[in-house]
C-alpha cells in the first residue's frame, strides 16, 4: 500500500477556520447579544388605530380581525410599544366572552443592518383558568428562547395561519383537557394593564430561572451570562433543529388524537377554505 499523503496546511487551515466559526457563533455571540437583551421593568405601551400602522400590518390585522368577530370576538385593545426602539409590537388584544377565550394578533417590526424591515405576525389563542393555568394556541414561527413556563400547557402550529382552523383546535384542545377548571377572561378588563402583568410575570419567572436580572436603579431587567448563552444556543445547531423537531411531533400527535388528521390534513383544509374565500374552484384533492 503506498503512503497516505496528508496536505497538513489544508488541514490545519480548515481547523483554523472551524475553530474560529465555533468561538463566533457558540462564544462571541452570546457576549454580543447579552449586551442587546435589556428590557424594561416598565414597558411603554401606547394606544393605537390600526390606521396608524404600516398599511402592510394594517391588512393583516384587518383580515385577522374580520375572521375573529366571524368567532364571536369583541375588541379590547390594541396598543404597540415605542415605535423608536430597533424592535417594537403591535397587539390587538380581543376576547370571546361566551366562551372565556381571549386572542391576541401581534406584529413585530425588527429593522435589519441594512436599514430594512423585517416583519413577523402571528396570532395566539388563550384559555386562562382560575388556578392560573393556561392552555395556549398559537402559530408563532420563531423558535423560543426562553424556558417552558409549567403552568402553560402551548401548541404551536407555525404553518396555520388560519384563523378559524386554529380557534378549532384550541377549542377541542379546552374541551377535552380543562378537567374541570373554570375559565376567566377577568384580567381582560383593560388591555395595557393585562400587557403590562403579562411582562412583569414573565420577566419575575426568567429571574427565577436564572435568565435576567433586575436592575431597580435603572428600572431594567439585563440578561445574564447563563441566560444569554442559554438563549442564544436555542437558535443554533442542534438545539434550534431539535426543538422545531419536538414542536412539529407535538402538534402532529395533538391534532391525530383530537380527530383533525394530523398536520398535513389541516393544511390541505387550509389551502381549501383559502381557495373557497378567493372564489377559486376548489380541486376534487382538497375538499
Amino acid at each position: 500500500m503506498g503512503a497516505i499523503h496528508v496536505n497538513w496546511p489544508d488541514v490545519v487551515g480548515l481547523a483554523v477556520i472551524a475553530g474560529v466559526s465555533f468561538f463566533l457563533r457558540y462564544i462571541y455571540a452570546p457576549l454580543k447579544i447579552r449586551g442587546t437583551q435589556t428590557r424594561e421593568r416598565e414597558p411603554r405601551y401606547a394606544s393605537v388605530e390600526l390606521t396608524q400602522l404600516s398599511p402592510e400590518v394594517s391588512w393583516k390585522f384587518t383580515q385577522a380581525a374580520s375572521q375573529l368577530v366571524a368567532l364571536s370576538f369583541t375588541a379590547v385593545h390594541a396598543t404597540r410599544q415605542d415605535p423608536k426602539r430597533r424592535q417594537n409590537s403591535a397587539v390587538s388584544l380581543w376576547v370571546n366572552r361566551s366562551a372565556r377565550d381571549s386572542a391576541q394578533v401581534i406584529a413585530v417590526t425588527t429593522a435589519t443592518h441594512t436599514g430594512g424591515e423585517r416583519r413577523a405576525m402571528l396570532v395566539t389563542f388563550r384559555t386562562e383558568f382560575g388556578d392560573r393555568s393556561t392552555i395556549v394556541t398559537t402559530n408563532a414561527h420563531s423558535p423560543r428562547v426562553f424556558p417552558p413556563n409549567p403552568t402553560v400547557d402551548t401548541v404551536i402550529c407555525s404553518d396555520l395561519y388560519d384563523v378559524t382552523l386554529l380557534y378549532q383546535l384550541h377549542c377541542a384542545r379546552v374541551a377535552r383537557d380543562a378537567a374541570g377548571r373554570t375559565a376567566t377572561v377577568e384580567s381582560l378588563r383593560d388591555g395595557i394593564a393585562y400587557l403590562c402583568n403579562e411582562h412583569t410575570e414573565t420577566f419575575q419567572r426568567l429571574i427565577k430561572a436564572g435568565y435576567y436580572v433586575e436592575d431597580a436603579r435603572a428600572g431594567r431587567y439585563l440578561a445574564t451570562y447563563r441566560g444569554a448563552f442559554l438563549m442564544t444556543y436555542r437558535y443554533l445547531w442542534p438545539w434550534k433543529q431539535i426543538n422545531l423537531i419536538l414542536r412539529q411531533r407535538k402538534a402532529e400527535r395533538l391534532l391525530q388524537e383530537l380527530g383533525f388528521g394530523g398536520l398535513e390534513a389541516m393544511l390541505v383544509r387550509q389551502r381549501s377554505a383559502a381557495l373557497a374565500a378567493a372564489g377559486a374552484p376548489v380541486p376534487p384533492v382538497l375538499r
